[in-house]
């Protein structure tokens, strides 16, 4: 996981705030005339949903998590996890039954 200066994340960026995973909803750097610049940001937190308003300074560093979409396909299941495989590099990745369930399954 890279550690991004504050002024390189951009929205829609998942990052780690306070020990916490959140999505950047707004990232604005601010330049105010005779002060030195800074960033405000607001992140949702992925675990409870609330809103976090956030204001730091320019040398600031947070890590960042890769959120990007890859296309996968399910490869067999076994030992109560579904093993899906990258159809570009043949990565696997294992992700557990209980953890894929839909809404309004038991």
């Amino acid at each position: 996981m890279p550690s991004l200066p504050v002024n390189r994340i951009k929205k829609k960026n998942i990052m780690s705030y306070n020990g916490e995973l959140c999505i950047v909803l707004e990232c604005l750097v601010r330049t105010p005339p005779n002060n030195a610049s800074y960033v405000q940001m607001e992140l949702r937190s992925i675990k409870t949903g609330a809103k976090i308003p956030v204001r730091c300074g320019i040398g600031v560093s947070f890590d960042v998590f890769d959120n990007s979409i890859k296309q996968l396909e399910l490869s067999y299941e076994a030992d109560g996890s579904y093993v899906f495989v990258d159809v570009n590099t043949n990565d696997e990745y294992y992700i557990s039954a209980s953890s894929s369930r839909t809404p309004g399954s038991s």
